[in-house]
């Protein structure tokens, strides 16, 4: 029984080429993979839920709204809705002006917007547009909504100018 090693180590001293056991480089990369699997389901499920869920409140919020829409043909005030139950989770909502400029807006005026907070991705926010006297929930990455909002801001300033000019203009001639 000398001669026979257990679980074949060398002796000291002896040289050895044997590999390590294909059980245990098995099953490590089986663990990686498995990791790696769990990550990715995990990230696409957290970015699924976390885009979804905000988007159908902000859809129920536009289906609140839309009636009233339909009836004046104009970007309301939206306070009236936000003061109850969406007082938490509404970010944004267009000012008198920034309503006053939809009326006559060829592109679609943010009118309202939800943060949506994803740690494990790019931040963005379920975005209430209105356009042409129709109400649409999308959701827009962070960046992408800051400048929108700023070009839109700019915009609303513009048309808030040349109003103040027209109605000078008309009450001095």
């Amino acid at each position: 029984m000398a001669k026979q090693q257990l679980h074949n180590v060398a002796p000291a001293g002896v040289a050895t080429t044997r590999r390590p056991r294909p059980r245990v480089a098995r099953t490590a990369i089986l663990l990686a993979i498995a990791t790696l699997l769990l990550f990715i389901t995990v990230g696409l499920s957290h970015r699924h839920f976390n885009r979804t869920l905000p988007l159908q409140r902000l859809e129920r919020f536009a289906d609140q709204v839309r009636p009233t829409v339909a009836q004046t043909g104009r970007l309301p005030d939206l306070t009236r809705w936000i003061e109850g139950e969406w007082s938490d989770k509404i970010t944004h909502k267009a000012d008198a002006w920034t309503r006053r400029y939809a009326a006559g807006a060829r592109e679609p005026v943010i009118a309202a917007a939800s943060m949506l907070h994803m740690p494990l991705s790019q931040a963005g926010r379920a975005v209430l547009l209105y356009e042409q006297q129709q109400l649409d929930v999308v959701w827009m990455a962070e960046s992408d909504f800051t400048q929108r909002l700023e070009d839109q801001r700019q915009a609303v300033e513009a048309a808030r100018k040349k109003t103040r000019h027209d109605s000078r203009t008309r009450s001095s001639g």
